[in-house]
């Protein structure tokens, strides 16, 4: 095989190494925010926690899937994805800042009874200073940075190990990718993520909606389903408008 084309199926195993780190730094938070607030969920079936936690991996696989769109775009550059200075240090950042919030998060939970949602940044809108001097006061800092920086730490060094197995013959960067190749990877990958970021990467064949966390009589299996960052991100793409504007 000519050793140009060589690296854009390097680039591709990079991707999906990617997805399935991201996919399993959310589970390993799941898992902590589980086992912290194991009071509440010991009266729940066992059966039930698997599904929340299916439900859950749906949820990921939306936040994962955006943060690689750029990603696969990067690799239309004439060299794909190249030595991936840039794009290691595009999901460092994400990884610590999914890491601080998801352990943050877990203690967060037990305070305030609630993820972080619109009626959370609603109290912090109004009355942000009793709001924050609360929750400082109320968690173990020091403990939950040290927790967040070792889950960053092993993501980043898994990050490390499938970009050294992934670095197909060590010649990137000598040759340009053909377009139609480039061109054919960016397409397939688009279209994971495109399945992923509809919640359906793997889980079955319909779309994520409202009542996969809604439904039910036991709030806190819904509670674990879902994942912190895309709640996050939806309450201030959906609600922060609507705050500012007095709404």
């Amino acid at each position: 095989m000519n050793f140009i084309i060589r690296p854009i199926f390097g680039d591709i195993l990079f991707v999906f190494g990617a997805m399935v780190l991201l996919l399993l730094d959310f589970s390993i938070l799941r898992t902590l925010f589980l086992l912290k607030h194991w009071h509440l969920a010991s009266v729940i079936p066992d059966g039930e926690i698997v599904n929340a936690f299916l439900t859950g991996i749906r949820y990921d696989a939306v936040v994962a899937s955006l943060l690689l769109f750029p990603v696969v775009a990067a690799i239309l550059m004439p060299w794909g994805l190249g030595r991936r200075y840039f794009v290691l240090a595009w999901l460092a950042i994400w990884g610590g800042l999914i890491n601080f919030l998801g352990v943050m998060e877990i203690d967060f939970y037990e305070k305030f009874h609630s993820r972080l949602n619109p009626s959370v940044f609603q109290h912090l809108w109004h009355d942000p200073g009793v709001m924050l001097s609360n929750a400082y006061s109320g968690l173990p800092f020091l403990p939950y940075l040290l927790l967040s920086l070792l889950l960053f730490a092993l993501f980043f060094l898994g990050l490390l190990v499938v970009d050294k197995l992934t670095q197909v013959d060590g010649r990137f960067g000598l040759g340009r990718i053909p377009p139609m190749h480039r061109l054919l990877a960016v397409g397939a990958l688009s279209v994971m993520l495109l399945l992923g970021s509809q919640g359906i990467l793997g889980i079955g064949p319909f779309c994520m909606d409202d009542s996969d966390n809604t439904a039910g009589t036991d709030s806190f299996k819904h509670h674990i389903a879902i994942n912190g960052v895309y709640n996050l991100v939806a309450t201030l793409t959906n609600k922060g408008v609507h705050l500012l504007l007095g709404r």
